[in-house]
């Protein structure tokens, strides 16, 4: 089976193309709302004390070192943790005020070199203006969401 497209019809294929690029570019978004950054760092540091800290934690107690506990103090804060961008990917016609977006983080926990990235999905309570954490997403629900 063989498929022709003729002038018209290849024309307007483009337009639908570029028209859905320019939805899809339309729905993301730079964050520069801060609860959603502190939730988004609480879920970071959850991720960063429980796998990090502890291991610190447990070597200064078997150690006696009780004279790393300062940097160990500066290092256990959320604020600690370096947050480069958050930008979210949220529905274009979205009506409700429970609003679901996925949100691409890009950060560094203390004493790392390396950036990372996450996907992560967020809801946000209208009534209250509360973000509350869902789950980890792919990168493919990061891109497509927009229905």
């Amino acid at each position: 089976m063989e498929v022709k497209l003729n002038f018209k019809a290849s024309i307007l294929v483009i337009v639908f193309l570029v028209v859905g690029l320019g939805v899809r570019i339309a729905s993301f978004s730079a964050s520069h709302d801060p609860l959603l950054e502190k939730a988004v760092r609480d879920v970071l540091w959850s991720t960063y004390s429980g796998v990090h800290l502890s291991a610190e934690i447990n070597k200064i107690r078997k150690d006696q070192d009780y004279d790393s506990v300062d940097a160990l103090t500066k290092k256990s804060s959320p604020q600690a943790i370096s947050i480069e961008q958050i930008s979210r990917s949220e529905p274009l016609m979205t009506s409700s005020s429970n609003q679901r977006v996925v949100v691409r983080v890009r950060y560094r926990f203390p004493d790392d070199t390396s950036t990372r990235i996450e996907y992560m999905e967020f809801k946000h309570g209208g009534l209250l203006d509360v973000w509350s954490y869902n789950y980890d997403v792919s990168v493919i629900s990061y891109y497509l969401n927009f229905f």
